[in-house]
């Protein structure tokens, strides 16, 4: 099914709005617990004050996600200024609630900035079509490592065949021929084990491998 389609987009008030479950950029899980403290606060701006604040709130709950957090700030304080140029996607997962099929980090800046609500386009998906669609936004994303896009591609394989193939890797990440068929690789043995203790972290020696 063509799940590239827009999606009607309305105004959703974050509330009622989940996280993304498949996103396979992972966000820290003290990002509810960070944000809400922030909120307490009470920033009318996002001034140095307020970032460390943010920072103070950062290092009592979880110092090694800063970077993380660096960028949700940044995001928010562009929000803040410009606005959201685009809608996230969201898809209903129950009466008037809905859950984050891509734009995940939009959606926590938001919150960030104490916004009530959101632009979405809205997208009914079943269970499968949300997980393909969830992971095949955010993989050509920047910053992935190679264990987050490995195992990412390991469960696109599992529900859709097509990831078998380097075409569709190739499309699903923006990357080259060569590096579409050294992720292929590294969704096999004995290259999986060793990505996901963290011994493989480049692939460009699996470069040349051939389609299987």
């Amino acid at each position: 099914k063509d799940l590239s389609g827009e999606g009607k987009i309305e105004a959703i008030l974050l509330e009622q709005i989940i996280p993304n479950r498949y996103n396979p950029r992972k966000l820290p899980d003290s990002m509810e617990l960070v944000v809400n403290k922030f909120l307490e606060q009470s920033f009318s701006v996002l001034d140095d004050k307020a970032k460390n604040t943010l920072d103070s709130i950062i290092s009592e709950s979880d110092k090694k996600s800063q970077d993380t957090y660096d960028h949700i700030w940044s995001l928010a304080q562009h929000i803040s200024t410009h606005g959201m140029m685009s809608p996230i996607l969201i898809t209903p997962i129950g009466e008037e609630k809905y859950e984050v099929v891509a734009g995940e980090r939009r959606y926590w800046a938001s919150r960030l900035i104490g916004r009530k609500v959101i632009r979405a386009a809205i997208r009914h998906l079943d269970e499968k079509q949300h997980r393909v669609l969830s992971i095949s936004e955010n993989l050509a994303r920047e910053g992935l490592t190679l264990k987050e896009q490995v195992m990412a591609l390991v469960e696109l394989q599992s529900l859709d065949v097509s990831y078998l193939k380097h075409l569709a890797v190739q499309q699903a990440f923006g990357i080259s021929r060569s590096r579409a068929f050294a992720l292929l690789k590294c969704t096999k043995e004995p290259y999986l084990s060793q990505v996901k203790s963290g011994t493989l972290t480049n692939v460009n020696s699996l470069s040349d491998a051939k389609d299987d």
